[in-house]
Formats: structure tokens, C-alpha cells, sequence
């Protein structure tokens, strides 16, 4: 949760996954990115790329994104000090990393905005449209679809943005 100034709006934060941190006031109103988040695996290593729109304003956008996008700037309607935001990204990283990954992903399920919507994926060259039961992260998907369930595996599906 993210409060502007006293008396505003508070906005809540969810990931949509693969890799989203997307923002809204509430359930109303569509999501708008936030930030992204990258993990490239290097034999035992795991690399960690994280873009936060930080100090941007609607015109830095291009105007067919400025409905679907925010920054840190606009929520809290004044500039916000990037080493600030680095250095909380950096003790939010550090605390996920030394966590169990059942305790890390039982944090993500309530976040995450997919489940109980009805989403298209693509895996294998096919596509498959259902009702959005479960993501786990980086195991499976679960479509409840007309045909019965359908079960992805995370890793390697794509979500078709229509």
C-alpha cells in the first residue's frame, strides 16, 4: 500500500505475472505498471534486473501507454528521491532472498491479479483461453477452460496481452 499526501488516495500493489508490479486505486480501475522485474539464471547464479518508473510524469509516456502506466511520482504526486527508492528495493531484495521460496511464494498468491480472470496464454505455438484458477510462479498455470482444466507450465507460457 502507498499513501500520497494526507487526506489522498491510497493505492495497492500487485504483480501480475511473469514479471509486473502493477498499481490501481482500486478494483474499478484498470491496472497501471509500475515496475518490472527481470531473472536470468547463469549456472548457480540468478541475475535480478528491476526497472521502477521512479520521477516519471504523463508526458514522458507515449501517449498509447500513459492509460497503463505510472511511477512512484504520480502516486505520490512529488518528486521521490531515487537513492530512497533504491535503497528500500535493495532491503525488500535482501529480506525475499534469505526466505524460504513457500513463505515467498505464499506472499505472491494474494498479490498476484490474474487469478479469477478470464486470460489467454500461449505455449507451444497453441493458445489457451480460461478462467484464471492458480499461478505458481515457476511451476504451473491452471485455466479452467470449456474443455475441461488446462495446466501450463510457467516457465516456458506466455500471456497474450489483448
Amino acid at each position: 500500500r502507498f499513501a500520497r499526501e494526507e487526506g489522498c488516495r491510497e493505492y495497492l500493489f500487485a504483480l501480475r505475472w511473469p514479471n509486473d508490479v502493477v498499481t490501481r486505486a482500486d478494483a474499478r480501475e484498470p491496472e497501471r505498471k509500475l515496475a518490472g522485474v527481470l531473472i536470468e539464471r547463469r549456472d548457480d547464479l540468478l541475475l535480478v534486473g528491476v526497472g521502477i518508473n521512479v520521477n516519471q510524469v504523463e508526458t514522458d509516456f507515449p501517449p498509447d501507454l500513459r492509460p497503463r502506466a505510472s511511477s512512484l511520482r504520480l502516486l505520490a504526486g512529488r518528486y521521490v528521491p531515487r537513492d530512497a527508492v533504491a535503497d528500500a528495493l535493495l532491503f525488500a531484495l535482501d529480506r525475499l532472498a534469505s526466505a524460504p521460496p513457500d513463505a515467498v511464494i505464499r506472499l505472491w498468491h494474494p498479490r498476484d491479479t490474474l487469478a479469477g480472470t478470464i486470460r489467454t496464454f500461449e505455449h507451444d505455438g497453441r493458445r489457451s483461453t480460461g478462467l484464471v484458477e492458480r499461478i505458481e510462479p515457476s511451476g504451473s498455470i491452471t485455466l479452467a477452460t470449456d474443455a475441461g482444466p488446462v495446466v501450463l507450465p510457467a516457465l516456458t507460457t506466455s500471456l497474450v496481452h489483448e
